[in-house]
């Protein structure tokens, strides 16, 4: 798991930073080369009790309609399910980005850690 500090940013922005494939190379003339691709990743947004999210399989190309679930055994098999419909879909295990809300991203963390998910907080 990795911290971030600093000022909160958008979450897709956020998303798009960490696991973008962009090999951002100073050439000679100081120009930067970049291929546009990524790894899924999904972003949510935590609050008490639910989350917000949505799936990105490419660099500006979510995947589907935006999604909520609830922080119920019954929510976070319903994400988990998701997770693995986007690894089929892909063929890459998507990361997840969640914002770091004090408390509220506890039961969804531990329940990432507990399915060997790639997560970032």
């Amino acid at each position: 798991m990795f911290r971030l500090v600093g000022t909160k940013g958008d979450l897709v922005s956020l998303a798009m930073l960490w696991n973008c494939k962009q090999s951002l190379g100073v050439a000679g003339n100081k120009s930067l080369e970049r291929k546009k691709s990524m790894n899924p990743v999904i972003g949510l947004d935590i609050s008490k009790g639910q989350s917000q999210g949505q799936v990105f399989l490419d660099k500006g190309q979510p995947y589907g309609k935006s999604f909520s679930f609830l922080h119920t055994q019954e929510g976070l098999h319903y994400l988990l399910n998701l997770i693995n419909d986007v690894t089929k879909l892909s063929g890459h295990s998507p990361t997840v980005i969640l914002e770091s809300t004090g408390h509220y991203q506890a039961a969804v963390v531990q329940f990432l850690e507990e399915h060997s998910i790639i997560f970032i907080v």
